[in-house]
């Protein structure tokens, strides 16, 4: 099995409509008075998308990488790498054009904002009940059949 460097994809787009949106929302604040019923609700939601723009960036990976050892990425808290082993599940999601990844462990969660999957890497992961180790165990043993090097 080959070493897959898994695409970030619209994460440009989805942080300039979040922020075009705050900045639009922080100007309809100016437009009301402070003791005004709608003033609270514009703020709340001002609140809830920068909120969200906080997430998405503390949980952006900037390198996510899928080997036959396990996955390797690199975030704002340093390289990390967990084995094959510990994997249980890794599951894709695709809505509104926002696309991400989880990786789920027996003592982790992973949440990766804007990387995505191709189809063939989805119809395997699928092919295996999204186990991790298993679609790498028969792609190392494929591989070895085939006498490709690693």
């Amino acid at each position: 099995m080959k070493v897959l460097n898994l695409k970030k994809r619209s994460e440009k787009k989805v942080y300039s409509f979040l922020a075009l949106i705050l900045f639009f929302t922080l100007m309809l604040l100016k437009l009301f008075s402070p003791q005004h019923i709608i003033y609270e609700l514009i703020a709340a939601l001002c609140f809830f998308i920068a909120l969200v723009l906080f997430f998405l960036a503390i949980n952006c990976k900037h390198a996510l990488t899928v080997c036959r050892h396990g996955i390797y990425y690199h975030s704002i808290w340093g390289h990390h790498y967990i084995a094959a082993q510990e994997i249980k599940l890794i599951q894709h999601y695709s809505k509104f054009g926002l696309s991400c990844i989880f990786i789920i462990g027996p003592r982790f969660i992973i949440f990766a904002p804007f990387y995505c999957l191709t189809s063939k890497q989805m119809h395997r992961l699928k092919r295996y009940d999204y186990n991790l180790l298993q679609w790498l165990q028969v792609s190392n043993k494929r591989d070895k059949f085939y006498g490709s090097k690693l």
